[in-house]
């Protein structure tokens, strides 16, 4: 049974400190709960899964690989892995599912949310964050936009040269964490804007591509893996949305059309019914209609996207989606 802690809530300058950690028995309890009055930290294990994500399949490899590695391979030099690429191409997910698999709570730190406008607020925040790693391993730290927290150093004189005494700190507390049983995962959009120090062996040596680019097959997968708790009706053709989706679509994109088409498949249950009492228990269905209506606004978030699109739902309407006439 689930037992679930509540902390005292934080002010805004400590929001970086609001993690999370699932809790077994009442030993586990009483623990963490002396844990988080000396941290101020809720921890909790992610949910997801190896299954909810969808093709990346040999990055999946890769990182599984280098984690097992680290984590059980004597003698291993240990070191942190970051996961670049584009935005909504999953680097998230991938580190949550690895703190899933080995049971391991994470501390998703956000880079930005450790500045503080005062001299040397921000470099107690970067050995606080650490301190807490040591206290709750063993547990997985994920930064995400690292490249907003460790900059390339002397490319600007601007704040007094904090972004340099970030960096350094942060280095230096790279060097003792690796010696604890803390996986450190970093994820940013720009390799090239890290500080070279940070690449060094020992600190983040691993560097593994997350790619945005999707074939028919990957789009396929991540459709299916975003939809595995929906209903569809049988004229659903998920292959044939992957066929158009492969071109342009990230990871993101494809998990954003499926919770658009289910708040279309809601939409239109709600007119249907309109005037009645509808069903606290009725299960959404969705079907290809609505499927291809959310296609339509998300790519509209892209004009290159929307433009190839059009000639999407020409395609389709001529499969006799004649519905298609809002366009």
């Amino acid at each position: 049974m689930m037992e679930q802690i509540k902390v005292p809530l934080l002010t805004q300058s400590d929001r970086y400190k609001v993690l999370t950690m699932d809790i077994g028995n009442e030993a586990d309890s009483k623990d963490l709960w002396e844990i988080t009055c000396q941290t101020q930290v809720m921890l909790l294990i992610p949910k997801v899964s190896w299954d909810d994500i969808g093709g990346l399949e040999e990055v999946k490899a890769i990182l599984q690989e280098a984690v097992n590695c680290m984590l059980s391979e004597k003698g291993y030099k240990k070191s942190g892995i970051i996961l670049y690429g584009p935005p909504g191409c999953g680097k998230t997910l991938l580190a949550k599912a690895v703190a899933n698999q080995f049971s391991f709570p994470i501390l998703n730190i956000k880079g930005p949310e450790l500045f503080n406008k005062f001299v040397g607020e921000s470099e107690s925040n970067i050995r606080k964050v650490f301190k807490n790693a040591r206290q709750v391993a063993p547990c997985v730290m994920f930064f995400d936009e690292l490249d907003a927290l460790v900059p390339n150093r002397g490319r600007s004189s601007e704040f007094g040269g904090v972004c340099d005494r970030i960096v350094s700190q942060f280095l230096t507390e790279m060097d003792d964490i690796l010696e604890e049983n803390v996986l450190v995962l970093g994820a940013t959009n720009r390799l090239d804007l890290l500080d070279p120090s940070l690449l060094v062996p020992g600190r983040f040596e691993r560097t593994i591509l997350v790619s945005t680019g999707c074939d028919v097959t990957s789009c396929l997968s991540i459709l299916r893996a975003a939809s595995r708790k929906i209903t569809f009706t049988n004229d659903v053709d998920l292959l044939k949305i992957a066929e158009f989706c492969s071109k342009w679509a990230s990871g993101a994109d494809l998990h954003s059309l499926v919770s658009q088409g289910v708040l279309d498949a809601i939409r239109d249950y709600i007119q249907q019914n309109a005037g009645e009492d509808a069903e606290d228990s009725h299960t959404v269905i969705v079907s290809q209609k609505n499927l291809i209506h959310a296609l339509k606004e998300v790519s509209k978030k892209n004009r290159v996207s929307y433009y190839f699109c059009k000639f999407t739902f020409c395609s389709l309407a001529d499969d006799g989606y004649q519905f298609l006439y809002i366009l």
